[in-house]
């Protein structure tokens, strides 16, 4: 008896599916996770900008410290009002002197 060896098997094709999958769970693991870390660079990018501001903000009023970052965009220090990156919504603040990102997260 000759077998026609022209197609693939039904075991052969829900292999390669079962591979496609299980790569399509590590990268999109490796994709969620990389993510999340951008996110926390950018939070922490945008609150050492925010400390600059701050201390350029010292410098220029006699080292007093705003007390709010619309402060210090009236003032010229801080070009734009940052977006926090978890939330979306501007979350900062100044607490000390300090900036701090107020949101579910992590502070940093």
């Amino acid at each position: 008896m000759f077998r026609d060896d022209k197609g693939f098997t039904l075991i052969e094709l829900v292999i390669v599916v079962a591979i496609f999958g299980i790569l399509l769970a590590i990268a999109m693991a490796a994709l969620s996770n990389s993510s999340a870390h951008a996110r926390d660079n950018s939070c922490k990018s945008n609150l050492r900008n925010i400390d600059t501001a701050i201390e350029m903000y010292k410098g220029s009023h006699n080292s007093a410290v705003p007390t709010t970052i619309d402060e210090l965009i009236s003032a010229n220090d801080l070009k734009t009002k940052p977006r926090e990156p978890h939330s979306g919504y501007g979350d900062y603040t100044i607490v000390g002197g300090h900036a701090r990102a107020d949101a579910d997260h992590q502070i940093y």
